[in-house]
């Protein structure tokens, strides 16, 4: 055999087991180890078992797997040890111990069990791209990577930087000369931050490398928009005088500013200023009733972006002030008193937004407001549809 040094040393580079089955085994007692003999170096793996009582040996028997999933035994070996040193290569095997009693007679022999070994490489990733994900862009949400020694099976994450906190992709494909590896992700599943590439491969050996960004280009949206929007009664003996179901004549615009950006969703504040004419006319009566309807709502804004980034589902939820100007009665010999009031309202709406062309965009929706007036029958409540165009900064 000629002299022989025995290394008790962690490789980078060596054959592990994946897994090695026997009776009552810790992780802790297995192990592999190097023996450099005459010039070589060759992996030896421990196998073990647990000593059975009035035994003179033991017989191990290990086959290996075949392409078309039969087995081909490589080694029988007698020995009175509870263990047995191999030097086995990659791929899966299989193994059974057969028990002989005090009288060299068989005594019983165990089930299969199988085990797998495999060769043990180091990732290395080269280069990624790309090497940011921007939310508010219309992209997919895929990673190429380059390097070595990328096996199939990998593990392959985002890992954070600042967190103990993991982004698992959907898919990673792997290709067969092990130097690219594209992940995927679900949009979902992606927060903001800083990260790290993390590749963990199937015998153990890890690398990890970075940085890649999960970000919004734009940190802040600020729209400015106006357009058409009518008056639709729903109850309240205010809107009785003019017996109508709805007055066409009106206008609104809206300023809002969104600072809060998440990947479910963006929040904001919004302001609501709207105008509406309301008149009828009652010939029979002689006399025609007259007012406006003007007011300015607050509303904090979410906005819900859909995958394609260029339309977006809005709800509002806010108070305000609503005003009644210049409420008189039309005679033909001249008007009565005017009557003008102001009253805190509560409302809430939804709309519908899309991007046409960035900036420009359109919106359409409807809004509902609650006026609070000291008369309960008074009351007013009305909703608003609304049509509008704007620019997105």
């Amino acid at each position: 055999m000629g002299n022989k040094l025995i290394f008790a040393a962690l490789l980078l580079l060596t054959l592990l087991p994946r897994f090695i089955a026997a009776q009552e085994k810790g992780e802790d007692e297995t192990y592999s180890y190097v023996v450099l003999e005459n010039g070589g170096a060759k992996i030896i793996q421990h196998l073990f078992w647990a000593a059975e009582p009035y035994v003179r040996q033991y017989e191990i028997i290990i086959g290996l797997k075949n392409v078309d999933e039969s087995y081909t035994e490589i080694l029988r070996e007698f020995t009175k040890e509870t263990f047995i040193d191999v030097s086995l290569g990659p791929g899966n095997y299989r193994y059974t111990i057969q028990v002989y009693d005090l009288l060299n007679r068989p005594q019983g022999i165990g089930e299969w069990e199988y085990f797998e070994i495999m060769l043990a490489l180091k990732p290395g990733i080269q280069s990624f791209s790309p090497e940011a994900f921007y939310l508010d862009e219309d992209t997919s949400w895929n990673i190429v990577i380059t390097g070595l020694n990328l096996v199939d099976g990998a593990e392959v994450l985002l890992r954070q930087t600042d967190r103990p906190r993991d982004i698992v992709p959907q898919t990673t494909v792997i290709d067969s000369a092990g130097r690219t590896v594209r992940i995927s992700f679900a949009m979902s599943s992606l927060v903001t931050g800083n990260f790290t590439i993390f590749i963990k491969n199937p015998g153990g050996l890890e690398t990890e490398t970075g940085t890649f960004r999960v970000a919004f280009r734009k940190p802040v949206d600020f729209n400015v928009s106006a357009g058409y929007g009518a008056v639709i009664p729903l109850y309240g003996s205010f809107f009785s005088f003019f017996d109508q179901g709805a007055f066409p004549l009106g206008a609104h615009t809206k300023l809002s500013l969104v600072p809060f950006k998440r990947v479910w969703g963006y929040l904001g504040v919004e302001l609501d200023p709207f105008w509406n004419y309301m008149d009828t006319k009652n010939p029979s009566e002689g006399y025609d009733v007259v007012s406006h309807l003007t007011g300015l709502n607050v509303n904090l804004l979410y906005q819900k972006w859909l995958s394609n980034r260029t339309m977006a589902f809005n709800l509002r939820l806010g108070a305000g002030v609503v005003s009644i100007l210049d409420f008189h009665f039309a005679y033909s010999s001249g008007n009565s008193e005017s009557f003008t009031g102001l009253y805190f309202s509560a409302g809430a709406g939804a709309s519908f937004q899309w991007l046409i062309r960035k900036p420009f965009f359109v919106e359409a929706g409807v809004s509902f407001n609650h006026v609070f007036a000291a008369n309960d029958q008074i009351q007013p409540g009305f909703i608003r549809p609304l049509i509008g165009a704007g620019w997105q900064f």
